[in-house]
């Protein structure tokens, strides 16, 4: 019975179960930087939403807002909705409240 180097080489190799690890380095060019959320048009009519928490009461200060524009369509019509949500701290107990 003969045994002929493929067959040998194979049989070897399948007996051999340690890793084999191959490095690979290349060079890659990017088609574009990403630069983050477009602009929106100046042109778009804003329809303001003032938003104020429920349980404000005479004791409250305004200590912040905070504004999102958010580009919306409606009706064949985009407009730019900005929603506006003040905060207010308590005079007496340091507490905020937030609408």
């Amino acid at each position: 019975m003969t045994l002929s180097f493929e067959e040998f080489a194979y049989e070897v190799a399948s007996a051999d179960k340690t890793p084999v690890k191959e490095k690979f380095t290349y060079e890659r060019q990017k088609l574009f930087k990403y630069a983050g959320r477009n602009k929106l048009p100046e042109n778009l009519p804003v329809v303001e939403e003032i938003i104020e928490p429920e349980d404000v009461t005479v004791d409250v200060v305004k200590i912040s807002m905070e504004i999102t524009e958010i580009r919306e369509f409606s009706s064949a019509n985009f407009y730019i909705r900005k929603a506006i949500r003040s905060e207010y701290v308590s005079k007496k107990t340091q507490e905020i409240k937030i609408a």
